[in-house]
């Protein structure tokens, strides 16, 4: 799914797939997203629910993780990401992660040999 520059949506239903957030858009993920998503610059997506997947965030781009939600997967952040509720620990880029007080930063349950983590 693409959401085109300037847009801003709120999505109730669950996303198996890619989610492609162009610059200037905002996306309000209220159900699930299984997949990767990727927020370019300028653009914001907030995580109301769950995040299962990888998360791309690239140089002007926010991703926010609220309270209520859980995202576990992969993450390249070279932009910005704020985690209000539970995020796991893989996190790579040079961007920015800021955990606010309330948050959790979860440890996975078994690493693989190959360096991959399960959840649980």
């Amino acid at each position: 799914m693409i959401i085109d520059n300037g847009a801003s949506v709120t999505i109730y239903g669950t996303i198996n797939g890619t989610l492609q957030l162009r610059p200037g858009t905002t996306v309000e993920a209220r159900g699930i997203v299984n997949g990767t998503v990727n927020v370019e610059r300028d653009a914001k997506a907030t995580f109301h629910r769950a995040h299962n997947g990888t998360l791309n965030v690239d140089r002007g781009g926010v991703a926010q993780i609220a309270p209520t939600a859980v995202s576990l997967g992969t993450k390249n952040i070279d932009g910005m990401l704020i985690n209000e509720g539970v995020r796991g620990v893989q996190i790579h880029g040079l961007g920015t992660v800021e955990d606010r007080p309330g948050s959790t930063v979860r440890q996975p349950d078994a690493i693989r040999p190959d360096g991959g983590v399960i959840y649980r």
